[in-house]
């Protein structure tokens, strides 16, 4: 895959290409230590954030941040993707994830993507389009609409599944 600073009919191509990919990997099951333990906290927390609550929508929240974890698993070495500094995460030495730890994944989630995410602006933004679409596709219904699972909201939990897998890397952990 060559990078394309540009959304050209390549780059449109590429992006195609790697939501095909990140949405493959995430047919299999991606049983990440972190991804288990970590996935479903930050769920219900931004839930808790956006005031929207249901297990529909926690199920939903919860399928959009393995597809961010499954993105950045694609991504990370074609375009050289950083890794996530977790020296800057307050984690105990035992390596379990307290709310300060998950507070500091969504605020570098929201506030420092930059830090992990090195992809032009633009490529991130048709990524996360076309994944939105498919997403909501798939996962909206007749309770849970498309305002519910906005692509904002899509945005914000791809984010979070992408620190995921940075963490899992940092860690060197390799889901199984």
């Amino acid at each position: 895959m060559q990078l394309k600073h540009t959304l050209s009919s390549d780059g449109r191509a590429w992006v195609n290409e790697v939501w095909e990919a990140a949405d493959s990997l995430c047919s299999k099951p991606l049983t990440s230590p972190t991804l288990i333990e970590l996935g479903p906290r930050l769920c219900d927390r931004y839930a808790a954030a956006e005031k929207v609550e249901g297990q529909e929508v926690r199920e939903a929240f919860f399928s959009v941040i393995t597809a961010g974890y499954a993105s950045r698993a694609v991504l990370a070495r074609p375009t050289e993707q950083p890794d996530l500094d977790i020296s800057s995460l307050p984690l105990p030495s035992d390596r379990q994830y307290d709310e300060a730890a998950m507070a500091e994944v969504e605020s570098v989630a929201s506030d420092d993507f930059a830090s992990v995410m090195t992809l032009p602006r633009e490529m991130w933004a048709a990524y996360v389009s076309l994944a939105a679409m498919h997403l909501q596709e798939r996962l909206v219904s007749s309770t849970l609409t498309w305002n519910r699972l906005s692509a904002k909201r899509i945005e914000a939990m791809l984010r979070q599944g992408y620190l995921l897998r940075c963490l899992d890397e940092s860690l060197e952990r390799r889901p199984a």
